[in-house]
């Protein structure tokens, strides 16, 4: 399909991600971790819910209670809406979608997302049962969004995958179906590569042979391409919604 382009991408990103990577801590992930969180809610009608949702890892001052007890004795921090919408303040979501893949270096591994967003009633809830707690860091994910009809075909091996980024964010690109469409945003995505490329290397050659105020400028300008560069990408990502197409994400700060 686009083999050459996507080629390209992968070995331009890779450099820059291993140059990125040397220069973070060793603990950095660490810092990032979270949990899928599988639970089972019974209300006081005795209906049951059997629920989804991501938290990212809660520090505790006292550690003498197992963290999956914790979590259940304080379960609304499970349930808190991490997001302003018409729901309320308390969610959890009805379904999720386990996608296992393949990284450029052919290591096997499975990332989580959840969908079907529902509120709930806490005042409601009579008991509160973790099933499963499953590490996934929350700089990684699925940014692709989809239905649970998708897990059909992502149940399949992807028949490609290309690489390409800005200065925080990595994205994978995971293709399921090729189609003319899908071959004409990839090469919009290397375009967009090629071009912030170029005014990289314009930026650093003004910066390297300049002095004064004109250094200051090139300075200012170089910082403001790297700010704006993830959402050059992202703005040409959002064409592959609908598309047989995941995207995994990687953002660092």
């Amino acid at each position: 399909m686009h083999k050459k382009t996507c080629n390209l991408l992968k070995i331009i990103l890779s450099n820059l991600v291993l140059l990125f990577l040397l220069f973070l801590p060793a603990n950095v992930f660490a810092e990032y971790n979270g949990h899928h969180i599988e639970f089972m809610i019974e209300m006081d009608d005795g209906s049951e819910i059997h629920a989804y949702n991501y938290l990212s890892f809660v520090y505790r001052k006292d550690q003498t209670l197992p963290y999956q007890m914790f979590l259940e004795e304080n379960y609304h921090l499970i349930l808190k809406n991490q997001y302003v919408d018409s729901l309320g303040e308390m969610t959890y979501f009805q379904s999720r979608i386990k996608y296992n893949y393949e990284d450029f270096d052919g290591g096997a591994h499975a990332i989580y997302t959840i969908l079907n967003k529902k509120s709930i009633d806490t005042a409601m809830v009579k008991t509160f049962k973790i099933i499963g707690l499953i590490d996934q860091s929350y700089a990684i994910g699925i940014s692709s969004q989809h239905q649970l009809a998708d897990s059909l075909w992502m149940n399949n091996k992807s028949l490609e995958r290309c690489s390409f980024g800005g200065l925080f964010c990595s994205n994978d690109l995971y293709i399921h179906e090729e189609s003319n469409e899908v071959k004409t945003i990839v090469k919009e995505l290397a375009k967009v590569s090629a071009q912030l490329q170029k005014e990289y290397e314009k930026l650093e050659e003004d910066i390297r042979y300049s002095e004064g105020e004109d250094r200051d400028q090139a300075e200012e300008k170089l910082m403001k391409l790297e700010e704006g560069s993830d959402d050059r990408f992202f703005d040409v990502l959002n064409k592959l919604s609908g598309l047989k197409v995941v995207i995994i994400t990687m953002c660092t700060c």
